[in-house]
């Protein structure tokens, strides 16, 4: 396989992998929105500073392949 090919597959690759990314859970009715997400969510009970939508675990996991991908 040459360099330019090598090199063009991990571009592809690492434009994919970037498009996967998630956004926080957002919902009309804040109750439900992840406390990330744009306007937050208005359930005192949750942690407002954490992530309860699974968008920062499963963006982190993409970002770990990105960094091996270098």
């Amino acid at each position: 396989m040459s360099k330019a090919k090598l090199i063009s597959d991990n571009e592809l690759l690492k434009e994919t992998l970037i498009s996967l990314k998630r956004q926080h859970n957002y919902c009309e009715d804040s109750w439900y929105s992840c406390p990330l997400a744009e306007d937050g969510c208005a359930d005192d009970r949750v942690d407002k500073n954490k992530c309860n939508c699974g968008a920062d675990e499963w963006n982190q996991r993409i970002d770990d392949v990105l960094a091996k991908v270098d």
